[in-house]
């Protein structure tokens, strides 16, 4: 499974060459994940790999759920993009 991380930066030269981008995020930085289905989520603070740092140093992490009603079938709430939209749908006809 792919991961995602959410608080480093690589760039890609035009060689193809990536680059740590060091100070993309700071202290007290979050994300807001919001799931319509099952989901199972591993978290992990480890540094980047590519990261130039010799200190093996992994940061404190704060986590909190809220529970919240689905939006319901056949809802899609006007305000999200058509992108959000196309995602709220492909849930629904797969997690029937």
């Amino acid at each position: 499974m792919a991961n995602i991380n959410f608080f480093s930066k690589v760039t890609v030269g035009e060689r193809g060459e990536m680059q740590f981008q060091p100070g993309n995020s700071t202290a007290g930085d979050s994300v807001e994940l919001r799931f319509e289905m099952n989901t199972l989520v591993v978290l992990s603070t480890s540094p980047h790999p590519l990261d130039p740092n010799p200190v093996y140093a992994p940061k404190a992490l704060a986590t909190y759920r809220v529970a919240f009603r689905s939006a319901g079938r056949g809802r899609l709430l006007p305000q999200f993009p058509p992108e959000n939209r196309r995602g709220f749908y492909n849930t629904e006809i797969l997690f029937r």
